[in-house]
């Protein structure tokens, strides 16, 4: 129903009304090879549609029935664009553009991608390139299932991913192995250790206990047991709970060169612009300015029309310009920023542990200065692993 409308839309279509005593003539118009369509009889009027093309037909086979015939009502594409005839230009250009939008519609025109943070969005984006996944991909020559394995054989921070093309959008989302969340709270779940270390104290909230005070672990063991059986043989699963508190180590080197280079910013920026098209770069420069001591940092600006992004866009590269200058450092001084290194690790590392211990180890080699901490620390070990019930 829909395509017999868009046809009639396009070539047009006109509602008219006849008078006469030989109005059943018009009935059989199909040997004349006219079309009508929706045909009434209206307190003694023909009404009805015909195609545009074929209502000089129709107006002429009325004539020899002597029959009245005239237009109520005029439909459809070429009654819309009669009147820029004249304007042959515009009505070309639309073509064209109408066509570009079609053949658009076969390239990937924008990737989203979701559950990772943007050092990983980099990652990925990267890992898709070689399997020939990027904006301006031939859409019928993508296989994503098969680049979808490859990219999680390949890497070691992903556990899940999949691809979802949605018209010209491709979205992607993920899960990395340091953003896992917790087992949902309906499922059921054992506790294991997330690090390896000597038991302080357990308070297993649900589920049973499976270490005691004083017992050494490794990582991944099983600390509380999510299969409860009671003494019939009966076994339900539930979501463990617990706290375990355990003595745990951990060692940090931080290195700092003696003789170093240290970057001195000049005065001096540098814009530079690409236009992209389906992928492609243009670049709008002559000279390149990659080979020079600079920073470069490169945002790309999409083109969004009527709220949707195209595929085409600008990349805008700046340019920050610097001097190279060597410098030597007492151990001293080295010592002194290395120890704020640590300052900042303990701060953003260590942030939910309790130091209890810490020993430093200090080393000068090869003009290269470190440290070494080893930490006691005390801390929460419990790691929820689902447990995965046959049904």
């Amino acid at each position: 129903m829909v395509y017999i409308k868009l046809v009639r839309y396009l070539l047009g279509n006109v509602k008219f009304k006849a008078q006469g005593y030989k109005l059943s003539g018009l009935v059989n118009t199909r040997k004349n090879n006219i079309h009508i369509w929706d045909i009434k009889n209206i307190n003694g009027e023909f009404e009805g549609y015909t195609f545009a093309h074929n209502y000089r037909k129709l107006a002429k086979l009325s004539k020899n029935l002597g029959i009245k015939v005239r237009v109520v009502e005029k439909r459809g594409l070429p009654f819309k664009i009669r009147p820029y005839r004249k304007r042959i230009g515009l009505l070309v250009g639309l073509g064209i553009f109408a066509l570009f939008l079609i053949f658009t519609q076969f390239f990937v025109w924008s990737i989203q991608i979701n559950g990772c943070d943007e050092k990983t969005k980099q990652y990925v984006l990267e890992e898709m390139r070689l399997e020939n996944i990027k904006i301006g991909s031939f859409i019928p020559d993508m296989e994503l299932e098969n680049a979808r394995e490859k990219i999680l054989a390949r890497s070691n921070n992903i556990t899940w991913l999949t691809f979802n093309l949605k018209g010209t959008k491709i979205y992607v989302e993920l899960t990395q192995k340091d953003m896992l969340k917790t087992v949902p709270e309906e499922e059921p779940c054992n506790i294991v250790a997330k690090k390896a270390g000597i038991i302080l104290s357990v308070n297993a909230y649900e589920g049973n206990k499976a270490v005691g005070i004083n017992e050494v672990v490794n990582e991944g063991d099983l600390l509380v047991n999510g299969v409860i059986e009671d003494s019939l043989g009966n076994v339900r699963y539930v979501h463990s709970k617990a706290k375990i508190i355990a003595q745990t180590q951990r060692s940090h080197t931080i290195t700092f060169a003696l003789n170093n280079e240290e970057k001195i910013y000049t005065q001096e920026e540098k814009n530079r612009y690409i236009l992209n098209f389906f992928g492609i770069g243009i670049p709008c420069y002559i000279t390149d300015l990659s080979d020079k001591n600079c920073d470069v940092d490169s945002r790309y600006s999409s083109l969004v029309l009527f709220g949707k992004e195209m595929p085409f866009g600008i990349t805008k590269t700046s340019y920050r310009f610097f001097d190279i200058q060597k410098k030597e450092y007492t151990q001293k001084e080295a010592k002194d920023i290395i120890l704020n290194y640590f300052k900042e690790y303990e701060k953003t590392e260590l942030c939910d542990v309790e130091i209890v211990k810490e020993q430093k180890f200090e080393k000068v080699s090869n003009g290269v200065y470190s440290i070494t901490k080893e930490y006691t620390c005390c801390e929460d070990i419990a790691k929820e692993i689902k447990i995965y019930v046959n049904q």
